[in-house]
């Protein structure tokens, strides 16, 4: 009886240490994920960082194209050029002027106040971008 008892032991101990390691492998890898996730997001935004400037300055460059194509137009296309040339440069200064992070907060803001216009606006840009990638195809 006393070799079961033993043998009972060892086993319940090697099953004991075997939950240990699995779980401290577990453990490992879950922080080795948190790691190249965070990794992952400073990049993105060093990215977005990066390309912040260019994107501001194509908006003002298209706020000065559509101010100019409406002087050549009648008055109600004029004040909708200007207006629109407005717009484009309120965008470019935003984008200019505002981190990558705050902008993300200010995306979520207006996704949770208008959650219907953000899901079409959303599908809208799914299908454009996807009818763009079919066509480079």
């Amino acid at each position: 009886m006393a070799n079961q008892e033993i043998g009972t032991d060892k086993w319940s101990n090697g099953l004991a240490d075997g939950a240990a390691k699995a779980s401290d492998t577990v453990g490992e890898l879950a922080n080795l994920a948190k790691d190249k996730v965070s990794e992952f997001g400073r990049a993105a935004a060093q990215k977005m960082g990066d390309t912040q400037t260019g994107t501001a300055d194509a908006l003002q460059g298209s706020a000065a194209s559509v101010r100019s194509a409406g002087q050549s137009s009648g008055e109600s296309l004029k004040q909708f050029a200007n207006s629109t040339a407005e717009t484009l440069e309120s965008t470019a200064a935003y984008v200019r002027d505002v981190n990558f992070s705050s902008m993300m907060k200010d995306v979520t803001e207006v996704v949770r106040r208008n959650p219907t216009p953000s899901l079409i606006a959303a599908i809208a840009i799914g299908f454009l971008a996807g009818s763009t990638w079919r066509r480079r195809d």
